[in-house]
């Protein structure tokens, strides 16, 4: 019997080859970092240097709620953004992973159209930094969403990268990346 081979097959199995290719040449290059504070000064994480606090009519326009979280840094074009909550105690009885699973649980009864990808741990020194990644939808485009957790002194950190979905493949190593640079501080005695 002869393997037949469709156009849908061809196309992707061209598109496969074609990202392979580029891949070493869509990598992002970030010449600088810089320390930020997270959830009062107790740590800290590299991001890229030019990324800057977005301003507060932008904070307001982005994100209209009340909640919206505490850190919110963005590059100049505010097409790609960190942001850091603390979202409660941590359960150390529950565990980081299950809380993440039961995040992505809740977010799938609340938004039916996200995609979900991978989930994935990285060590930052001895924390591990739980991940998820994501594509949501908004009103006029796709973006991608890298969600992470992670405890600080026995809270709850969640932090949300997100892009243009049509970028993401040049931002999700570099953010995977950058979320081994999470550093507690030491808390003197």
């Amino acid at each position: 019997m002869e393997d037949k081979q469709y156009p849908d097959q061809i196309i992707l199995e061209l598109r496969k080859e074609c990202e392979k290719r580029q891949e070493g040449s869509l990598l992002l290059k970030i010449p600088d970092l810089r320390k930020i504070a997270i959830y009062e000064n107790a740590a800290y994480m590299m991001i890229p240097a030019e990324w800057e606090s977005m301003s507060a009519v932008w904070r307001c326009a982005k994100y209209n709620r009340s909640d919206r979280p505490e850190i919110i840094m963005t590059d100049m074009h505010g097409d790609a953004t960190i942001t850091f909550s603390a979202i409660g105690e941590m359960d150390e009885s529950v565990g980081i992973r299950q809380q993440l699973i039961q995040l992505r649980e809740n977010m799938q009864r609340v938004w039916r159209q996200i995609v979900f990808y991978g989930m994935g741990t990285v060590k930052a020194g001895e924390k591990d930094v739980e991940w998820m990644d994501c594509k949501t939808f908004c009103i006029d485009s796709e973006l991608y969403s890298l969600l992470f957790l992670f405890s600080v002194r026995d809270r709850l950190i969640l932090g949300n990268f997100h892009c243009s979905f049509s970028i993401y493949v040049r931002w999700r190593p570099k953010i995977l990346e950058m979320l081994t640079t999470i550093e507690e501080v030491e808390m003197s005695k």
